[in-house]
């Protein structure tokens, strides 16, 4: 009978290991979905245009912070080198405080007043008091489409660009957060090494958007424009102050993707700068990367970096910034750079993030050629509005 009691015990409990682990397999499984690859067969693609865009958003960078030495004590040597033959915009602004409404008013070029959803789709009200569904068709991705220009999408799968914008090729990458995540978080945050889970830390999905952005970049038939969403420097919220950042103090994205040992940062601020200081080094390898591929030539690459909005309150107190003052926009990054284009250009008169869809269209379309040629398009731009939540709390707006 005490035999049978073990045996019964020992059945239960090999019934829920199992179901648990097959739940947990199901959700490491979920970090990467490849969508849109049927739909893609009939787009219309311009063998003739051998132009590029590379339009990497990095969620959070803060410009001002970044490259301040006063805030950041790592050195920014890419960015640096880069600043010395690229096209600089030091009064860039996104047209939302928050990542969802800012790359719905940036992709499709709209200030963005408000928000409603239906249908599971998110709808800009625009200044013109009029709302204008995030899809394939309003966005520069269906603009693109019309002109014969094809496009892919790769980033973080929070934000849903598979489901929303159709008829492109769509990678993406998602955090596991269901709650049958416990026991690969238990794994994590006890620091046991898991190479059976062949995945990196708990929340650093960023190793696997770097790989599948690189794969893109190096690949034999590159699309018209490549958009990518990295996840970093953006710090986890959703963790408790001692296990705040999540970050490795190593900037080597390899690195990350095989190290399974977290090394927990308490401090949210210096996270947030080793995060600058990885994509930093991540600035460096796109560069050689383009170099190496002959697909980029001179004069027909434009490399876009930006950010979606700047560092949140909750990063941490900065010597520069107001102590937790969530109410003040600040400059976000934009950095333009044509391969082959050395001239040096910074912009410092305001302006918003809206207008980029139309720079890479018009660098599509051959009507932008030359830094000297970008620093006139925002020349004739000004002004922005900038949607903190659910309303607008700032507006400076000249000849918009």
């Amino acid at each position: 009978e005490k035999l049978e009691k073990i045996t019964k015990f020992f059945f239960s409990f090999s019934i829920v290991f199992l179901a648990i682990m097959v739940l947990q397999i199901y959700s490491l499984n979920n970090i990467h979905k490849n969508l849109n690859d049927g739909q893609i067969k009939s787009i219309k693609i311009n063998e003739k245009s051998d132009k590029k865009v590379l339009w990497i958003f990095f969620d959070g960078f803060d410009p001002e912070l970044a490259f301040s030495k006063v805030e950041n004590h790592y050195e920014m040597t890419n960015f640096e080198k880069l600043f010395k033959n690229s096209v600089t915009h030091h009064k860039f602004y996104a047209p939302a405080r928050d990542t969802l409404y800012s790359f719905g008013s940036i992709l499709v070029g709209k200030e963005i007043m408000g928000a409603s959803f239906s249908d599971h789709r998110m709808n800009i009200v625009s200044s013109e008091n009029k709302e204008i569904t995030l899809n394939f068709e309003n966005s520069i991705f269906g603009r693109l489409f019309n002109d014969g220009f094809d496009s892919s999408i790769t980033g973080y799968g929070f934000h849903p660009f598979c489901k929303v914008i159709k008829y492109v090729r769509c990678e993406v990458f998602n955090e596991p957060l269901k709650w049958y995540d416990g026991i690969f978080n238990i794994i994590q945050y006890t620091r046991i090494k898991a190479h059976f889970l062949k995945i990196g830390s708990h929340r650093d999905i960023n190793p696997y958007i770097i790989q599948s952005m690189f794969e893109y970049i190096e690949e034999d038939n590159p699309a018209n424009l490549l958009f990518v969403h990295n996840r970093v420097p953006h710090l986890c919220h959703q963790c408790n102050d001692g296990l705040a950042g999540m970050a490795e103090k190593y900037f080597d994205y390899k690195y990350r993707k095989k190290n399974t040992i977290l090394n927990l940062i308490a401090d949210r601020k210096e996270a947030y700068f080793i995060n600058l200081k990885f994509i930093d080094s991540l600035v460096g390898e796109i560069f050689d990367k383009i170099e190496k591929n002959k697909n980029y030539k001179k004069n027909k690459t434009l490399v876009i970096l930006s950010s979606d909005h700047w560092a949140k309150d909750y990063y941490g107190d900065f010597k520069t910034r107001p102590i937790n003052d969530n109410t003040i926009p600040y400059p976000t990054l934009f950095i333009a750079k044509i391969i082959g284009d050395n001239e040096k250009f910074d912009i410092y008169d305001p302006d918003s993030g809206i207008h980029t869809q139309e720079l890479i269209q018009n660098f599509l379309n051959d009507k932008i050629s030359s830094h000297s040629d970008i620093n006139k398009f925002f020349s004739k731009k000004s002004g922005y509005n900038v949607l903190m939540g659910t309303e607008i709390q700032f507006n400076e707006k000249r000849d918009f």
